[in-house]
């Protein structure tokens, strides 16, 4: 149940289950020592602070790593392609454990840990594309599980149906994308409900707002004349505004991994009596 922390050596270091192994007092440090023994049921805490920059157990003999390796990111966000050594030693064996509930990683990223047992370290790896594995989740195979392709013909094409939790298998599905002109505020006005990747985070691109998650670019835009899609400022509902719009929606049940959005535009019917908008999808490159 004890912690060992701190800056400093100890020669030799066993962590026995319900103990914690955690370098430095604030920020990173290294602890150093002849070897050690993470006992199965131990815990190695782990603090990222920066590129390059984590704790570490600065051995001169070997390390055994049988007990959990607990990582958490503090003011700093990974990029693809970076380092971190957590542990030097002449040797390093065990099976691991490694609990990375404290340092999510952003979207299209993933903790590779294949290096640790040869090198003591961690890095940080492409993650595998969401759009495979729904894909697969739906059957489609072949040149029907392309981004582009329309398994079911219903001129949608499967990066839609992805990005809008549709399915690629009916053709009654399509986009799951919805408009109703509601009263908010001081006015009725055009409103636009998408279904879209959990955690969307959406923010203003000139007039438009756009968003980008799990391999998808969300754009909504808006017009008054369609010959110039953002002539009209979008801006996307609050919280209560966004709730009363869906419920004067029938809106279908959405996969865990989706979750719906609403938008506006800016005019009020009273004052301008024609308003479109649309959700555009793109791939990430």
């Amino acid at each position: 149940g004890g912690t060992l922390a701190g800056i400093g050596t100890a020669e030799t270091i066993i962590a026995e289950s319900g103990s914690t192994i955690a370098p430095g007092n604030t920020g990173v440090a290294a602890f150093s020592g002849t070897l050690a023994n993470l006992q199965t049921g131990s815990r190695y805490a782990v603090e990222i602070t920066a590129a390059a920059t984590a704790d570490k157990l600065k051995l001169t003999g070997p390390l055994t790593a049988n007990g959990t390796i607990a990582v958490t990111l503090t003011g700093h966000v990974p990029v693809l392609g970076e380092i971190f050594d957590i542990a030097d030693a002449s040797a390093i064996t065990g099976t691991s454990v490694f609990d990375f509930a404290a340092a999510a990683l952003t979207s299209g990223l993933a903790w590779d840990t294949s290096t640790f047992i040869t090198a003591g370290t961690i890095r940080v790896v492409a993650g595998s594309d969401p759009f495979v594995t729904w894909a697969s989740a739906n059957a489609l195979t072949g040149p029907a599980a392309a981004k582009g392709a329309d398994p079911d013909g219903d001129r949608f094409i499967n990066l839609m149906e992805y990005a809008t939790n549709a399915d690629p298998n009916v053709a009654i599905s399509g986009a799951r994308v919805f408009g109703i002109v509601h009263s908010i505020a001081a006015g009725r006005v055009m409103t636009l409900t998408v279904a879209v990747r959990k955690n969307a985070v959406f923010t203003a691109s000139g007039t438009s707002q756009t968003a980008t998650i799990d391999g998808v670019i969300y754009t909504i835009e808006g017009t008054s004349t369609l010959a110039d899609l953002t002539s009209a400022t979008v801006t996307e509902l609050s919280p209560a505004d966004a709730a009363a719009v869906r419920a004067a929606l029938t809106l279908p049940t959405l996969g865990s991994d989706w979750e719906w959005h609403s938008f506006r535009t800016d005019d009020l019917v009273t004052t301008d009596d024609r308003d479109f908008l649309r959700l555009k999808v793109t791939g990430t490159p």
